[in-house]
């Protein structure tokens, strides 16, 4: 099955994110290169909640999704989990689709993500959706 390449420099750009340590939620997008069959980064926002990424998502193209989340939990205590969202709407051509689904694994891996989630519809990627989803992390 093929599979796209993640650069070093796109790895090495990641690491300069998650070591920014920013108190606001941030995102990290990435896109597929079907020409180059790479990985390439699509975006870095600052300040954004996961609703704004959501409405700016395309909806025949799969975004991989990097967010990090400024969690409060019950006990007082502040967290900053990063997540990774697998976007890949409906109705884009079955080789994209396949091409995309079989670059996740590799992404998650060489970026070391554990908390890893799955998305069809846009819509769906809420705030709500987001704490659902890490409540089973807790």
């Amino acid at each position: 099955m093929a599979m796209c390449s993640l650069p070093d420099a796109v790895v090495t750009e990641f690491k300069k994110f998650k070591l920014a340590k920013d108190p606001a939620n941030t995102g990290f997008i990435l896109k597929v290169n079907k020409k180059d069959m790479i990985i390439e980064l699509d975006e870095t926002l600052t300040n954004v909640t996961v609703e704004e990424i959501a409405e700016q998502l395309p909806e025949a193209a799969p975004r991989y999704i990097i967010y990090s989340y400024k969690q409060a939990r019950d006990d007082g205590r502040v967290s900053y989990p990063i997540v990774f969202i697998f976007y890949c709407p409906r109705g884009i051509s079955p080789e994209l689709a396949m091409l995309s689904s079989s670059s996740k694994t590799n992404i998650t891996n060489k970026l070391d993500i554990s908390k890893s989630f799955d998305l069809q519809e846009a819509e769906t990627l809420t705030t709500d959706w987001l704490k659902e989803k890490l409540a089973f992390f807790k």
